[in-house]
């Protein structure tokens, strides 16, 4: 048994989504603690355990470290869009606000949230790439794009 689930019960999972949470430093500790269920008592002994250091410790070095500076950068961003969507749903519904600017930051929204957006614009369709390297600096690339496609039925067998 890992020392992560000595724990009061705490699973490993949950331990290693804190110290990547806490590491990322995008919320207070309680918020953290209140979404990943972890118990005042549980978070006491959890915070002093030397597993939950150590991988505290790695999560940190991976976050900051310079290779991941896009990474945070737009998981940051990410993050000031998201709460900043309230106070933009609340502007949008403001007929207090120019029609102009409402209709504007209607449309930064629908540009955010990837509607209408058709699959060469990046609203959807995937790619498919594969390159077989074969020595001497020669190689086979294979690049297709793959259109998705709806699977229609009937769900059965589930004893109803």
């Amino acid at each position: 048994m890992s020392v992560a689930l000595q724990l009061h019960n705490v699973k490993e999972v949950v331990v290693l989504r804190v110290a990547r949470e806490i590491a990322m430093n995008l919320h207070d500790i309680e918020d953290i603690l209140k979404n990943n269920g972890v118990a005042p008592k549980q978070w006491e002994e959890i915070k002093c355990s030397p597993y939950f250091i150590g991988v505290l410790s790695e999560q940190l070095a991976s976050w900051t470290s310079a290779l991941n500076t896009q990474e945070r950068v737009k998981i940051k961003s990410a993050a000031i869009i998201e709460e900043w969507l309230i106070e933009a749903d609340r502007l949008a519904h403001d007929h207090q606000q120019p029609l102009n600017q409402r209709v504007e930051l209607m449309k930064l929204i629908k540009s955010l949230s990837g509607m209408g957006l058709t699959a060469a614009e990046g609203g959807g369709g995937e790619r498919f790439s594969v390159t077989i390297n074969l020595g001497n600096s020669e190689s086979i690339k294979i690049d297709k794009e793959v259109t998705a496609k709806v699977i229609e039925g009937d769900i059965v067998g589930r004893g109803e």
